[in-house]
Formats: structure tokens, sequence, C-alpha cells
């Protein structure tokens, strides 16, 4: 399964990144460390 693919699997990190981007900002960031973590849990199955 790819990153993407991984991802698009979490319904609660999409809303998120959708609430983001509704903001219009010219410039935000969701930490990494985020995206890391539940790749990491995914990979190690500790979801």
């Amino acid at each position: 399964m790819t990153i993407e693919k991984i991802l698009q699997a979490n319904q609660e990190l999409l809303e998120l990144l959708e609430i983001i981007r509704s903001f219009q900002l010219p410039d935000c960031w969701l930490c990494a460390g985020c995206i890391r973590n539940y790749i990491w849990d995914y990979l190690s199955d500790n979801k």
C-alpha cells in the first residue's frame, strides 16, 4: 500500500487537512510528526 493510500484511509486526518485548506492562509503547516506517527503506527500494526 502506498503512503497516499494509507493517509486516505484516515478520515480524521483528511478532515483536518480540509480544515487547514479552508483557512486559505498563505503559509500553514500540519506538523510532520502527525503524519509520520500515523504511518509508523500503521506499518507497525498499532492502529
